[in-house]
């Protein structure tokens, strides 16, 4: 092959290929640099969080995250960082652009020199976190009003046959 192989147009495709993957993806993708700077991130930010991504690069991406949730960030990043794991998984919740709080969940890989840093991939579960409390609640007070019946109480089927 002559001339330069980056010009080659299978090598145009895969970049057009990754930019449509990056751009209309949900989540969101962040290379991060090993002591906290955001070196990249999707387009998707801009949906999921509000955040110009150009704009964020350089952005200590702790400062995305909730106070309390940094702690537990901060030392899984730090056994990325060095090598104690390849992947981490948390739910925290990351702060907008506007400033409010979204639930996330946040799954991110150990540096490679190919990425220059740690890739993380942010979902937003804000939805399925809320339905999760809805539905401890039910539970609990199902289990409150059961365990507050002085009578018994005897379940049964369409056809009459007992479940206890």
């Amino acid at each position: 092959m002559s001339g330069d192989p980056l010009q080659h147009p299978a090598f145009s495709a895969g970049r057009n290929r990754f930019r449509a993957l990056a751009e209309y993806v949900d989540d969101v993708a962040l290379v991060v640099g090993l002591d906290g700077p955001i070196l990249y991130v999707s387009p998707s930010a801009q949906r999921l969080l509000g955040y110009d991504p150009s704009g964020a690069i350089g952005t200590d991406v702790f400062q995305l995250i909730d106070e309390d949730d940094q702690r537990a960030m901060r030392a899984s990043f730090g056994d990325l960082v060095a090598g104690r794991r390849l992947t981490v998984a948390l739910e925290l919740r990351a702060i907008t652009a506007d400033g409010s709080s979204i639930d996330v969940e946040v799954v991110a890989s150990a540096p490679t020199e190919s990425a220059g840093g740690v890739v993380v991939n942010v979902r937003d579960v804000t939805e399925r976190k809320r339905i999760e409390r809805e539905a401890l609640e039910v539970q609990t007070r199902y289990a409150t009003i059961m365990e507050s019946l002085v009578d018994g109480i005897m379940m049964v089927d369409e056809i009459g046959r007992a479940h206890v």
